[in-house]
């Protein structure tokens, strides 16, 4: 598509044209499989396209205005594998992985350029191809940390879809699980008015934003010259500062219970982390940690509260609950320097709160 309807006949136009596309697709469901046990699962996927350029009359402007993209992408994951609540030491296995996989997928971006290509005697690699290219670092980084095999991670591009295959659809859902049964129970029925139980899991792969790949040194359309190393790479198509994982178990246990003499009690487990490539320093941090809250509060019953309104004084009689939690955090700050390959705990605190 040409924007040539849109310059007119203006000799001094310089306009800036944009065009802004995008997509969101969510599949949620929530199923039953008896009574007041209720599982939500949420798949979802956004992405945003949009692209820039500088009309003019002068056909030396137009010839020059190169048309840039930029955006922003997610969809919804899944960690587990890397997350040491499960396993210790997954998220410095989850690491190994990730440095594993760079040459494997270095070369099956090489096999499917379709070309045949030497391989550096040195450092094994496929001729443009390095193991700090960002066409490289990013899909070994999402198989390490999702647990998928680098033969198998998605490479087309850095948008991966939501719907590319029912294996990998399923591996994406994130859940939520809410069970309020236990109230029926004749022992418990004795003592609660209410119990409800909650667990849910919730994960996010994200690209903050991306645009498109520019360098002084571009050799042509399609390969740059290395300003360290003075080797020539294939030039990415847009230049991605961050990749990240979002995971929060949001709990991945809670207790709220409502007694029959109106006191309610809360407890929960939490835990959260975020995982983060940076293209920019190359390296990988990881802060995340695990949250216990209490709380107790109590419902007044049959409160009313008189209201004047135009002369008239209007009644209303409502329940008034009030409660206080108390946490207790423990965050950890990790950061992996992928050139020198070293690892770094940055800080730890535990923090302590009253809401």
């Amino acid at each position: 598509m040409t924007e040539d309807w849109l310059i007119g006949n203006d000799s001094l136009l310089n306009e800036k044209f944009n065009r802004t596309y995008s997509e969101q697709l969510r599949i949620k469901t929530t199923i039953e499989p008896f009574s007041s046990f209720k599982i939500t699962l949420d798949n979802q996927r956004s992405f945003s396209k949009n692209h820039t350029r500088f009309l003019s009359n002068n056909p030396e402007t137009m010839k020059n205005s190169k048309k840039t993209i930029d955006g922003n992408f997610s969809i919804s994951s899944n960690t587990l594998k890397s997350n040491d609540l499960f396993h210790k030491g997954a998220s410095d296995e989850a690491y190994e992985k990730f440095k594993a996989n760079r040459i494997t997928i270095a070369n099956r971006l090489a096999d499917n350029r379709g070309e045949t290509y030497d391989i550096d005697p040195k450092t094994k690699y496929p001729a443009f191809y390095k193991s700090t290219s960002q066409d490289v670092l990013i899909p070994a980084f999402v198989a390490a940390y999702t647990g998928q095999s680098p033969e198998n991670v998605y490479l087309d591009n850095y948008f991966i879809p939501l719907l590319k295959s029912f294996k990998d659809f399923a591996r994406a859902i994130n859940w939520k699980i809410n069970y309020n049964g236990l109230s029926n129970v004749t022992f418990v029925k004795k003592y609660f008015k209410s119990v409800n139980l909650t667990h849910g899991y919730d994960c996010t792969y994200s690209i903050s934003s991306y645009e498109t790949f520019t360098s002084s040194s571009m050799i042509d359309d399609e390969f740059y010259s290395d300003l360290v190393d003075g080797n020539v790479y294939l030039a990415p198509d847009y230049t991605i500062n961050t990749v990240s994982f979002n995971e929060r178990f949001g709990p991945i246990i809670g207790i709220d219970t409502k007694l029959q003499n109106n006191i309610t009690t809360k407890f929960e487990i939490r835990n959260s982390r975020t995982v983060s490539l940076s293209l920019v320093n190359t390296e990988i941090s990881e802060v995340g940690g695990s949250e216990w809250v209490m709380g107790v509060g109590y419902v007044f019953k049959d409160v009313t509260v008189n209201i004047k309104t135009a002369g008239a004084t209007k009644s209303y009689t409502n329940e008034v609950t009030t409660r206080i939690d108390f946490s207790i955090r423990n965050n950890t700050t990790i950061r992996r320097t992928i050139v020198d390959d070293k690892k770094h705990v940055i800080s730890g605190q535990k923090i302590y709160s009253i809401k």
